[in-house]
């Protein structure tokens, strides 16, 4: 990491400190179950203790999650996604980055099994994870599964034991290289980026032509302010292009390389000039959509992290 890119990091690790709140949780009321899990990735993937980042008087971000009934945000709390088993993978993804990987079999105020909770979204015949139980549903399918094998990987499972899974993902590329959100859907590079760095979690090699064809799509996606776009022609984003870095160190390439400059910029330097006086960074322009989210987003692709780490 450069001194430039340290200081960047460490400005946004004080934004979020500024804005814990003594519950140890991020986010506004309502929607602090699920941004915390995201800031707290964020905090560790800087080098952070999540398990001691705490304000004067105040709790811990692990403290806060602890005291969640996740179950209940999972399927219907007030944090709920409409998506449980995104919520459970996302909550073992926490777990392990943040150094606490114990508590992803005794999470939350009633101690469930994460894993167990998330594999019961599983569909037993092909391997692709759902928003319904038994992964009997489609909608939301990619990225689904994207998230179960990279939480899964970090709950300790082996890539053979994540094969049905990963082939399945594969199986779901578009003709351009592109992943999307839901089967049938039109790619972007969010979901692109995610698939990438799931496909490598389960043991897909660099090399193999799948993950080639991706990282081809994503070059067709980069724009000439180094940027990328969520797709279907929108502005460049400090989110898609957070996912986009992630997924090009995920297969062993330097965002910062020639081979990733647009009109001579890079999206390390698109998302450093993105960055608020406050620390955070704008979505796009000067534009705060959610903060805590894009900054914890941007964070984790500034400190050379990818899923799972």
């Amino acid at each position: 990491m450069s001194s430039k890119v340290r200081r960047s990091v460490d400005r946004a690790v004080s934004y979020f400190r500024a804005n814990q709140s003594t519950t140890g949780g991020f986010g506004a009321s309502g929607q602090t179950a699920t941004t915390t899990p995201w800031v707290v990735q964020a905090i560790a993937a800087a080098g952070a203790n999540a398990s001691t980042f705490e304000r004067s008087g105040g709790k811990s971000p692990i403290a806060y999650l602890q005291s969640l009934d996740i179950e209940r945000e999972a399927t219907g709390g007030s944090g709920t996604t409409s998506n449980p088993a995104n919520f459970y993978a996302k909550m073992i993804v926490t777990y392990h980055a943040a150094k606490v990987s114990s508590l992803i079999a005794k999470a939350g105020s009633k101690h469930i099994d994460l894993a167990a909770s998330l594999l019961a979204y599983e569909n037993s015949q092909n391997g692709a994870f759902s928003t319904t139980p038994g992964g009997s549903g489609t909608y939301a399918a990619i990225s689904t599964t994207a998230w179960a094998v990279i939480a899964l990987r970090a709950a300790g499972r082996s890539p053979s034991q994540l094969a049905s899974s990963v082939s399945w993902l594969a199986s779901q590329q578009g003709s351009d290289g592109g992943f999307s959100f839901t089967p049938g859907g039109s790619p972007d590079p969010d979901d692109t980026a995610a698939a990438v760095e799931a496909l490598r979690a389960g043991g897909v090699s660099a090399s193999n032509a799948t993950i080639k064809h991706a990282l081809s799509y994503l070059h067709s996606q980069q724009m000439s302010n180094g940027g990328f776009t969520s797709g279907m022609g929108g502005t460049t984003n400090a989110e898609s292009t957070a996912w986009a870095v992630q997924a090009i160190r995920a297969v062993g390439q330097n965002p910062t390389g020639a081979a990733w400059k647009k009109g001579g910029k890079t999206p390390i330097a698109f998302l450093l000039s993105l960055q608020a006086r406050s620390g955070a960074f704008y979505h796009y322009g000067t534009t705060l959509a959610m903060p805590l989210l894009t900054t914890s987003q941007v964070v984790v692709a500034l400190s050379g992290k990818t899923y799972p780490f």
